[in-house]
């Protein structure tokens, strides 16, 4: 499922490429049910981002009347960006690596709406910080999306509880509240049933 503002980069970057995206196209490329929400789309960009749009009947498609129009950026400020990037070193670090694939892509799909010319050094930032690990528990970073669903759903889980003192382990029935991460080692907080 696709966001507007990603529908919106799409649309500005196939009009910057000269391919004439319509609500056909924008329909198509996010596999939507109809062309309704492209052409809201659209309108979104001419009425709230001053987009000068218009369609051309050869081409079959929408272009920028004014070709020096750009889309708003958004201006973050370089402690913004260092958070960034310091949260992408603790995924990396702390959650696995099915994590950092998916983070490096968002990365990737970001950082080239950034202008040009950034004169922000991040890797001489970053160097300045030290990730220790901690973790002594490796975790499945599936579970950790599972047990997130459960607890904004709502939802009991059924877990296999080992108690450290007595030695024995046994089912429990629980309601999840919240994750917490301790030098990365992950707890869940939860009602117990027993």
């Amino acid at each position: 499922m696709s966001t507007k503002y990603e529908r919106i980069l799409w649309i500005d970057k196939e009009i910057r490429s000269d391919k004439y995206p319509n609500a056909h196209s924008v329909r198509e490329h996010f596999e939507l049910s109809g062309t309704r929400t492209a052409y809201e789309d659209r309108a979104f960009m001419i009425d709230r981002l001053g987009a000068s749009i218009k369609f051309d009947s050869k081409q079959k498609g929408w272009y920028y009347e004014d070709p020096s129009y750009f889309l708003p950026s958004y201006e973050l400020t370089k402690d913004e960006v260092l958070a960034f990037f310091l949260g992408e070193e603790l995924f990396r670090r702390y959650l696995g690596t099915p994590f950092e694939q998916p983070l490096r892509i968002a990365l990737n799909k970001m950082m080239q709406y950034l202008p040009k010319n950034v004169s922000y050094d991040v890797q001489e930032e970053v160097a300045s910080f030290a990730f220790t690990g901690g973790a002594t528990v490796g975790i499945d970073p599936d579970l950790l999306i599972e047990l997130n669903y459960a607890i904004n759903s709502r939802l009991q889980v059924e877990i296999v509880y080992y108690s450290a003192s007595s030695g024995r382990s046994d089912k429990r029935i629980v309601d999840p509240y919240h994750l917490h991460n301790v030098q990365g080692d992950w707890y869940l907080i939860a009602f117990c049933h027993t």
